[in-house]
């Protein structure tokens, strides 16, 4: 990293001659706006981290051989570097997705992110005459990850004049406790503001409460047909 300039750190978990934790605290101590993702292949690494990894990585994947999960990484640090400006320049507009498991969002980004790749693809393919072909790439919505209720609320608050639709889980942590509720207080508050904004709850819990008046679209992340379902949902709502 001394010798040569590099976009991203990719490190596995599994590294023979030193903690992964304290090499990514090396890294960050002396290249402190360089990105740095940790990868792991089961839960079971994930479950041996400490609570707060933040002072060594910037976020956790898990990687099931799924390539699709590379490139996901990719746009998930560009999303995140680039959003102002975009916003600034072309007034793109923002997904945001509300998940804490590793496991889970490293399934969904990269489904996410192909779909919504597949079709700037297709409007470029059509339109492709006297267009910057780089910029209109760059004009694709972008996905923002949140790991808890104080993480999506301020995402939110935000992105709110260029939001695009809310996925959120049904359970995850609100002030640093996991609540079971915690995606529908969420999606609550956010339609308490935003009366049309597409919001879809994803849960392995399907609630019994009342949902019509906060949304209609609720996916079981436990059924084989989940990615499709969702891909459904970004088609009908995101365009």
């Amino acid at each position: 990293l001394s010798e040569r300039s590099y976009d991203l750190v990719i490190m596995m978990i599994r590294i023979s001659d030193m903690d992964p934790l304290t090499l990514g605290r090396k890294i960050k101590k002396n290249f402190p706006k360089k990105p740095l993702v940790l990868l792991a292949f089961d839960d079971s690494e994930i479950k041996q981290l400490p609570k707060d990894i933040s002072d060594s990585v910037d976020s956790i994947f898990l990687w099931s051989g799924n390539a699709n999960l590379f490139p996901a990484i990719i746009k998930h640090i560009e999303d995140k570097k680039n959003i102002r400006r975009d916003i600034q320049i072309g007034d793109v507009r923002v997904i945001i997705l509300i998940e804490d498991n590793p496991r889970d969002y490293s399934t969904i980004l990269p489904m996410m992110y192909r779909e919504i790749v597949f079709h700037a693809k297709n409007l470029l393919g059509s339109n492709s005459v006297n267009i910057d072909k780089t910029f209109y790439m760059r004009s694709r919505p972008k996905i923002m990850l949140a790991k808890n209720y104080e993480q999506g609320e301020k995402l939110f608050k935000k992105y709110q004049k260029n939001l695009l639709g809310i996925i959120t889980d049904l359970r995850f942590p609100i002030r640093g406790v996991v609540d079971k509720k915690a995606g529908l207080k969420l999606a609550q508050s956010i339609r308490k503001k935003e009366k049309n904004i597409p919001i879809l709850i994803q849960t392995t819990e399907i609630t019994e409460d009342k949902t019509s008046d906060i949304t209609e679209h609720i996916i079981d992340k436990k059924s084989p047909l989940f990615l499709k379902k969702l891909k459904k949902f970004m088609i009908l709502n995101f365009g």
